[in-house]
């Protein structure tokens, strides 16, 4: 897969890169986002580091895949030890940034429910004596947004 991914990723930069300046994006934003998230998943951080990087800097709409972005960017930013709680607070904001886009919209709540996945993954290690308060607000963010959506799927 991570071979399948790299090839992807040269394709799209080749096609980025034969680009005139004011020329359309020959290709979807969405794109972008699809393969960081399946780069985040397959451990290839440069590729989905650069492929939100083009995403962000495009003019892309407030849609499911800016969302989306925000929480590939919340993973990728994940502490990987307890030992920093403030390294918690970038990617919690944008699990928060997530949930803010989508509870205004309808057709996007499932959305604040995968935050609320993201956000429990990103603060597990975390929920332990003397750590627990750095959770607080965030987390009771986290669940008001749940409640207000009133999804019954969740």
């Amino acid at each position: 897969a991570a071979a399948n991914l790299t090839e992807v990723f040269t394709n799209i930069k080749s096609i980025l890169a034969d680009k005139k300046p004011n020329e359309s994006l020959p290709i979807g934003f969405d794109i972008f986002v699809l393969l960081a998230e399946e780069a985040v998943k397959n451990g290839l951080d440069a590729i989905s580091k650069e492929c939100l990087r083009i995403y962000l800097s495009l003019d892309a709409p407030n849609n499911q895949f800016r969302a989306r972005a925000f929480l590939a960017q919340a993973k990728l930013l994940q502490p990987t030890s307890s030992e920093h709680p403030e390294a918690l607070e970038k990617p919690i904001a944008y699990v928060l940034k997530t949930i803010e886009l989508c509870r205004k919209i309808p057709k996007y709540h499932f959305l604040v429910f995968n935050a609320s996945v993201v956000y429990s993954e990103l603060v597990r290690p975390f929920l332990k004596p003397h750590f627990r308060r750095f959770l607080c607000q965030s987390l009771s963010q986290v669940v008001k947004a749940l409640e207000a959506i009133d999804d019954k799927d969740y």
